[in-house]
């Protein structure tokens, strides 16, 4: 038979960690079909406590084409939060901050209290807020790369507890109706290593 190159779109429910193998915690490929996990790739992971868009692919070359920072795909994630959203806070994650690994902004990186201390500086392509009818707070955050755990680390850092992040939208795919775990296919053109409009 031959080979048919795809991406699929794929609803990741909360509590799947999104490996091939984990010894401790189940894992997307335990509820994917059964070959997936030796022929299928994600790109862009996802973690346990989020749910949403995942991308999976069936040409390994894909994935770090796809990832890399040069390309700047976007992606748009909704953010339940546990309160109002304040106005200086969306300025100052659209201009960056430093955060450590554990969710701690490092207003002064030069003082001595961070030398040796993980961290990277975060920032968001853009940020919009809204209050829906039932009184809940979601923030609508577009990224174009992605530290491990960014959103939640840079959330974390002003004071924001993070209710529910589902990643709606990866490059030209969404999410659409796709209910959890369930997944779509989309045959992509691919001709000796060259992509044409894949993503």
């Amino acid at each position: 038979m031959a080979f048919k190159p795809v991406i699929v779109t794929f609803n990741k429910p909360v509590g799947y960690v999104v490996s091939k193998d984990d010894k401790f915690n189940k894992t997307i490929y335990d509820i994917l079909p059964a070959s997936w996990r030796k022929d299928f790739y994600y790109i862009w992971r996802l973690d346990k406590d989020s749910n949403g868009l995942l991308l999976l692919t069936n040409v390994p070359e894909l994935v770090n084409e796809i990832e890399h920072p040069s390309r700047n795909i976007y992606k748009i994630y909704e953010v339940e939060i546990e309160k109002p959203l304040k106005t200086q806070h969306r300025e100052k994650f659209k201009k960056g901050a430093i955060i450590t690994e554990d969710g701690q902004y490092v207003q002064k990186p030069d003082d001595d209290k961070w030398k040796g201390v993980p961290k990277d500086f975060l920032q968001v392509y853009d940020i919009s807020y809204h209050k829906d009818s039932r009184w809940r707070y979601w923030a609508r955050i577009l990224l174009t790369y992605g530290k491990k755990r960014h959103i939640r680390r840079l959330l974390k850092a002003f004071g924001y507890k993070i209710k529910k992040l589902t990643r709606v939208k990866f490059g030209k795919y969404e999410l659409w109706t796709l209910k959890p775990w369930q997944y779509r296919i989309h045959a992509i053109k691919w001709r000796g290593g060259k992509k044409l409009n894949i993503i």
